[in-house]
């Protein structure tokens, strides 16, 4: 499933785990996997579901919980959103992802309620702690600008856009990252829409 999958060949990528499945029913692995199958299909309750029955097998099961986090937020589901990140969080205390996750949600929800520049901050510094890479200074930068800390969300939009450059210079990613860095420097922050 894994290789069919990896090929964009979601439908023999299903089979081959719906095969996995009918032979190790209680696989966090195999449903975890037939979710993202799903996800990659835009078939997102039955992706719901196996990441659900993934959890339930195995509630430490970060693949499933980041992932159905993730399929929360394209939902605009964001208090179910923020509640898996947070138990990712809490279960992997020294993995830069989770609070990377959480940091960028909280800082740029389109939904005002579920804002909380403070808290991003937090969780922003921590992952970069964990691992400083562009994305995590992205992070930092846009946690910095949700919580009006405009200049220092300039000065992490700089360091994380020299780092990306320096490491993919062709990026897709570039334009993105100068635009945020365009609204820090007009004092605005960055939001999803």
């Amino acid at each position: 499933g894994m290789a069919y999958k990896s090929l964009e060949q979601y439908d023999l990528a299903l089979q081959d785990f719906n095969m996995a499945i009918e032979l190790r029913p209680n696989s966090a692995f195999y449903h975890c996997n037939r979710a993202r199958t799903y996800v990659a299909m835009e078939q997102n309750e039955a992706a719901l579901q196996d990441f659900t029955k993934a959890i339930e097998l195995n509630p430490g099961y970060l693949c499933s919980i980041y992932g159905r986090a993730i399929l929360y937020i394209e939902l605009k589901q964001y208090d179910r959103a923020i509640n898996d990140l947070e138990k990712a969080v809490e279960l992997e205390p020294d993995d830069a992802f989770p609070h990377n996750g959480l940091a960028w949600l909280l800082a740029v929800c389109p939904d005002p309620a579920y804002r909380d520049g403070r808290r991003a901050v937090e969780l922003a510094l921590r992952a970069c702690s964990l691992e400083r890479e562009h994305w995590s200074l992205d992070t930092l930068a846009a946690s910095f600008a949700s919580d009006g800390q405009f200049e220092r969300a300039v000065k992490e939009q700089e360091k994380a856009l020299a780092l990306l450059r320096s490491q993919e210079p062709s990026s897709e990613q570039i334009p993105e990252y100068e635009a945020r860095l365009a609204l820090y420097k007009q004092g605005r922050p960055y939001l999803e829409e």
